[in-house]
């Protein structure tokens, strides 16, 4: 079952070489519920949601050098996230299936300091490494163009690793 509720055993499987391929449908199916999740502030679905060697690559990150890595390091970034903002509002426009388990979401964020009471509204790319139906990688970017240049970059890597 998805985090909605959702089959996962539906015709969007297929079987190659005795190994399960996920169609693109799913892995943005998956996103979606993915981001209502955190919208919605359910930390707990959405770490249902993730693998359990997740890494999330946000702002906070940057900020010590170091992804957010597993569910502890999840659990982490959610209370850093709480403890930072009173409001924390992500929206997504659009999701692209860029292959491979990636999936590509721009949108923006809106949110105010809860010490600083400081507003901002900001576009924002994500992108997002899937495996085995659950997520095991997320990238933020500060713009849609940086999100996307990402994507391909990461997509260039992607292939020259499989060469």
């Amino acid at each position: 079952m998805s985090p909605r509720g959702h089959d996962d055993s539906s015709s969007h499987t297929t079987h190659e070489a005795g190994q399960v391929r996920r169609i693109p449908e799913q892995n943005v199916e998956l996103a979606r519920d993915l981001f209502e999740l955190w919208s919605a502030r359910n930390y707990d679905g959405f770490l249902v949601a993730a693998h359990p060697d997740v890494e999330i690559f946000s702002r906070f990150a940057s900020l010590g050098g170091e992804p957010y890595r597993g569910l502890e390091g999840v659990r982490t970034w959610t209370a850093e996230i709480e403890q930072s903002f009173g409001k924390f509002e992500v929206r997504v426009d659009d999701f692209r299936d860029l292959g491979s388990d990636r999936v590509l979401a721009l949108g923006a964020i809106d949110l105010e300091g809860r010490t600083s009471g400081i507003e901002i509204e900001q576009p924002m790319g994500w992108l997002l490494e899937l495996r085995d139906g659950k997520l095991v990688r997320l990238f933020f970017y500060s713009s849609h163009a940086e999100a996307l240049e990402a994507a391909v970059g990461r997509s260039d890597q992607d292939a020259h690793a499989d060469s």
